[in-house]
């Protein structure tokens, strides 16, 4: 039974004022929870509970990780972390059988305004020791995350094959989960080799 039917039945049989207004404030009641909700997602972005720039750059990589590891949770995947810190991924996710090894990355602004992504790690466990180039067998996809703006950028490493030191945001790289069922290995092993990612071929 349709409710204009219902209504129509019931229009000689008003609410009482009591009723009414009880009911009138709980419809406010919730339109306000809405707006304030609203509000709160506007106003309040992340960067506004703390600046990352009085982050360590530890703290931006645990901060990184885990919301990487929130959506990845959401949206279903079995995923598995390294016990000891340096390895060359940051997550194992498992895709419908298939191993997809994630790089977590602190994406910041480019010189463009743009954000990046470095596709460069350390060597050694001391910075002294400098960077290199990410090896082709290191990740399947490399992710970037955008503190300011809580957005993740998704990049496979075919993506990332004949760049320089980053890539850059792209509107298709804005959480890009898809690249997820698009890659992966029957079975994890470290690289033998060092294999660097081919760079660009000079003009």
């Amino acid at each position: 039974m349709s409710k204009a039917t219902l209504s129509g039945w019931l229009k000689e049989y008003p609410l009482k004022e009591r009723t009414t207004k009880q009911r009138t404030a709980q419809a406010n009641a919730a339109k306000s929870v809405r707006e304030t909700r609203q509000r709160s997602f506007s106003y309040y972005p992340l960067n506004q509970l703390r600046d990352s720039a009085e982050m360590s750059n530890q703290q931006k990589g645990k901060i990184a990780e885990s919301a990487v590891l929130l959506r990845l949770a959401i949206l279903g995947y079995g995923v598995y972390g390294s016990s000891f810190d340096g390895d060359r991924y940051d997550w194992l996710v498992d895709v419908a059988g298939r191993i997809v090894r994630v790089q977590v990355r602190w994406a910041y602004q480019g010189r463009h305004g743009s954000p990046v992504v470095s596709i460069r790690r350390h060597i050694g466990n001391s910075r002294k020791n400098g960077r290199r180039r990410y090896d082709a067998n290191d990740f399947d996809i490399i992710v970037g995350y955008d503190y300011d703006h809580d957005v993740c950028y998704v990049f496979s490493k075919e993506q990332c094959a004949g760049l320089g030191c980053t890539v850059s945001a792209i509107p298709s790289s804005v959480e890009n989960w898809g690249v997820l069922r698009a890659v992966g290995v029957t079975g994890f092993e470290p690289a033998t080799s060092a294999t660097p990612l081919p760079r660009p071929k000079p003009d």
